[in-house]
């Protein structure tokens, strides 16, 4: 796993984000040359002092307050009155209401800002529809608080440079370090503690580019046996020891269930439980950071296939496997470490017959059961490894989208191939609706 003590975690902004950010740059007269992947995500273990875990737990006490009672005064105020109460009338109301809660003087008052903040974006994310109604934050599990970085302020800076850490409140804050440079200063500075007890510090900011990758096109085909494979023959292999794992986390469960409720002895079965699961959930993304920053080096321009995982994972024969190999992830993963290097992205349509079409003739077979790893075609009697074929014919597809795309290859931005293939069927009843409407 990669996620010991000592590790730090880059990459957590999305491809559309970095590219945003590097239009902003040049709009506002920026370095032009500077590539899309420069705003990288940085996270770091943290190992808080008796005192400052003192600080963080009333942080994270009021942070969790502010954010229930805002969540409950707006949902009151729009189910009584049926009105909307923006950031600016909360922040006035929770001021005017600080008299009765004294203890909230006791932390930063940023802390509680952001708190509204959180608030706010929570139910924007509802109303466009990127998001489900916000909930409230309960006292148990993973708590966070968010800190302003005050780039002003003379001593935080002069630390910065010497590589460490202050936050208000806090103060020096001592965290594991394995970059070779630091980054740039943040403007917010995230303080997570997760279910196993331990403290995170993670943020977002700017960040060195990395090397171009080498100037050449390669088509990947991901899959359950093999998370990755790649047009020139690469294998990346699957996460073994998942199943074992997946045992081991039953018995777990069944000894929280057993424990009285409130007694040590759950508390004890809950943090192992938690462990577990974080060490599942860290092996897991290890692989998949280790599979698509490999992909990434290896070429400038990357061939993958739209994936309808939501519709896979109905085939309960395959759900588990599905869901353990992590393909929206890896992805996702693939495109913003594309873009970090300056490379690009081409899509093919998830209908395109990959699999079953011979990448050397371009015959095309009539049905390919997914138990058929290897096959021969009948035209000109190639064997074929069914994986590497699809591989194959993603690359072929990628060069044919390539060759007629418009713009410059290296701007990051990625392309996306409306390649003619199989369309999906539609009944007759249904042409003749649409053939109605057309007239019409």
């Amino acid at each position: 796993m990669s996620d010991p003590a000592g590790s730090s975690h880059c990459g957590l902004i999305s491809a559309p984000t970095m590219r945003r950010c590097a239009q902003d740059r040049r709009a506002a007269g920026g370095e032009s040359t500077c590539m899309s992947g420069s705003i990288r995500g940085f996270r770091f273990r943290f190992y808080p002092t008796l005192k400052q875990r003192r600080y963080l737990a009333r942080a994270f006490g009021t942070a969790r307050h502010v954010f229930n009672w805002g969540l409950a005064t707006k949902r009151d105020a729009y189910a009584q009155h049926k009105e909307s109460i923006g950031f600016a009338q909360l922040s006035r109301m929770l001021t005017a209401s600080k008299s009765e809660k004294p203890w909230l003087a006791e932390v930063d008052r940023q802390i509680q800002t952001q708190a509204l903040r959180d608030l706010d974006t929570a139910y924007q994310n509802f109303f466009k529809k990127r998001a489900r109604f916000p909930r409230f934050k309960s006292r148990y599990g993973a708590q966070s608080v968010r800190f302003a970085f005050d780039h002003r302020h003379t001593g935080k800076a002069s630390a910065w440079a010497k590589r460490v850490l202050v936050l208000p409140g806090i103060g020096e804050c001592r965290i594991t370090d394995s970059l070779d440079s630091w980054p740039q200063m943040p403007s917010m500075v995230t303080v997570r503690r997760d279910a196993c007890g331990d403290y995170w510090i993670s943020y977002a900011t700017e960040a060195p580019a990395l090397e171009t990758a080498p100037d050449r096109m390669l088509g990947v085909d991901v899959g359950i046996t093999d998370l990755a494979v790649t047009s020139d023959g690469w294998k990346s292999g699957q996460l073994i020891g998942l199943r074992d794992k997946a045992a081991q986390l039953r018995r777990y469960q069944r000894r929280v269930s057993r424990r009285v409720k409130g007694s040590n002895r759950r508390k004890d079965a809950k943090h192992r439980l938690a462990r577990l699961y974080r060490k599942i959930a860290d092996a897991r993304k290890d692989f998949t950071h280790k599979v698509s920053a490999s992909i990434a080096a290896s070429a400038n321009v990357v061939v993958l296939e739209t994936l309808n995982v939501a519709g896979m994972l109905k085939n309960h024969n395959l759900a588990r496997a599905l869901s353990d190999a992590a393909m929206s992830e890896l992805h996702r993963q693939i495109d913003y470490k594309v873009a970090r290097r300056g490379g690009t992205v081409i899509r093919v349509h998830r209908f395109a017959p990959t699999s079953k079409m011979c990448s050397g003739c371009g015959h095309r077979m009539s049905e390919m059961p997914l138990s058929v790893r290897n096959w021969s075609c009948p035209e000109c009697g190639s064997e074929h490894d069914r994986d590497v074929n699809a591989a194959l014919n993603l690359l072929a597809l990628g060069r044919g989208t390539a060759s007629n795309a418009r713009g410059d290859r290296r701007s990051g931005a990625m392309q996306v191939a409306s390649v003619p293939v199989a369309e999906p069927r539609i009944s007759a009843a249904a042409r003749r609706r649409m053939d109605r409407r057309s007239v019409a």
